[in-house]
């Protein structure tokens, strides 16, 4: 009942709630089936529990439900429907730690949206907070709608949001900044030749903005300024020719704790990872296999302990 109560106050501000798991739930293990559970506003409504892959970097349904018949809970004059159901998830869905322990992200989802997610202390929060807005505030999880799940000895990535930038004529879309930083972040945690998992994860801030300042083209220390000096941490241009001096066709530049670089196909992952790490403070290394590698390669994706400790560092 109380969980019922719980979710009625914040659905006046969501589709309904997940309150099974909890954000931050301990699990016994990555091969225990998992419960999930709530209640939306109406019976036999159709409920995705979702996953994210972390091999995919997307969200992948894992099981569906539908809301029960009968009332679970009324409060004031609206009747709570309660769902529920149990499952494995593939290790596809688990992060390894960094540098221990495995974590999961689930979500739940009916027709209209998203199921609002909580922390594991929404009942006392609940009876302090008897506003749905109110309570959607202060006992939403810090990660709604989606909940971490994870084991005991479980240490997360440190979430890092950029700010990107594209000069007018540089062609670069939500969706790219998205695709880019999600490769960016998987060069860190896999695991790769002479490598080691580590636990940054890159993504968007805002919506990629417009700049206009210079022609697109950097061809001096000035007009190298000039870009540095904008806001943001990634400036996409059309062309580098200077990077500390004169030096045609260069495809990154970093400076400070921002970087330009130029398109670049299917590498770009790479070098963004490859210039983030210069404004983490970073010089190059010359093994084959480094991301820090001064030549952007495919199989250059390697980051060793002193490198790792600068991306997951403060």
């Amino acid at each position: 009942m109380r969980m019922a109560i719980a979710c009625a106050l914040a659905a006046a501000v969501a589709s309904g709630c997940m309150l099974a798991p909890t954000d931050g739930q301990v699990v016994s293990s990555t091969t225990a089936p998992v419960a999930f559970g709530g209640a939306v506003f109406a019976p036999g409504q159709g409920i995705t529990v979702r996953a994210f892959d972390f091999q995919a970097r997307a969200w992948t349904a894992v099981a569906s439900t539908t809301s029960a018949a009968g009332v679970a809970a009324t409060f004031g004059k609206a009747a709570l429907y309660g769902w529920r159901t149990t499952v494995p998830l593939d290790a596809r869905f688990w992060l390894a730690g960094f540098p221990s322990g495995f974590g999961a992200r689930v979500q739940a989802a009916n027709p209209s949206g998203a199921l609002m997610s909580v922390e594991a202390s929404w009942n006392a929060c609940a009876k302090t907070w008897d506003d749905p807005g109110q309570f959607a505030l202060h006992c939403a999880s810090d990660h709604t709608p989606a909940a971490w799940i994870a084991t005991a000895d479980f240490v997360p990535p440190v979430v890092r949001k950029l700010d990107v930038r594209r000069y007018t004529t540089a062609e670069l879309t939500d969706a790219d900044a998205d695709r880019i930083l999600a490769d960016a972040t998987v060069v860190l945690q896999e695991l790769d030749t002479e490598d080691l998992r580590c636990g940054e994860e890159l993504e968007r801030k805002a919506p990629v903005s417009v700049f206009a300042t210079g022609d697109g083209s950097i061809d001096s220390d000035t007009e190298f300024a000039a870009v540095r000096n904008l806001p943001g941490e990634v400036m996409i241009v059309n062309d580098i020719n200077w990077c500390g001096g004169l030096v045609p066709n260069v495809i990154g530049c970093a400076s400070g704790d921002s970087f330009a670089a130029v398109r670049l196909g299917s590498r770009e992952g790479i070098l963004w990872a490859h210039e983030h790490g210069h404004t983490r403070g970073l010089p190059h290394r010359t093994s084959d296999y480094a991301i820090m590698n001064p030549v952007i390669r495919t199989t250059a994706r390697g980051v060793n302990a002193t490198e790792c400790a600068a991306y997951a560092g403060p």
